[in-house]
């Protein structure tokens, strides 16, 4: 069990604020390594993900932006700057499990994965927020 489980409010990386999961035994450690490896592995093998992600990513191109869809995710940064936001596409249990771009990392969804201008608009405000 995860009992100090907490969101870091001091540094944020990009657009996120980091999660501190603190102590846990190795069961449980071993268990959510599990968890994330098979995640990852679901996302990256899943093509309806990879073509919202690479939409997403053509439409950010058009508009300047350096993104790229890598083991099913999209990195956007704001051209050579190191900084940026990254995307996923994932399926959303309280809606059905239809397909939602959401902050890797996080829980936070973005909006549902076929609407496309409407994640250029909110990535595009996240990448003005990681530039200042």
């Amino acid at each position: 069990m995860l009992t100090s489980l907490r969101v870091d409010v001091g540094p944020v990386f990009g657009c996120y604020a980091l999660v501190d999961l603190g102590p846990c035994n190795p069961d449980t450690a071993r268990k959510l390594a599990d968890v994330i490896r098979r995640g990852s592995t679901a996302l990256a093998s899943d093509p309806r993900g990879a073509v919202h992600l690479g939409g997403l990513a053509s439409l950010l191109r058009g508009h300047g932006y350096t993104a790229d869809v890598v083991d099913g995710r999209l990195r956007a940064t704001d051209g050579p700057d190191p900084w940026g936001v990254v995307v996923e596409c994932r399926e959303r249990p309280d809606d059905d499990n239809r397909l939602w771009l959401a902050w890797a990392e996080g829980v936070s969804w973005i909006c549902e994965a076929d609407h496309p201008t409407d994640a250029l608009v909110t990535v595009k405000a996240a990448l003005r927020r990681v530039d200042t």
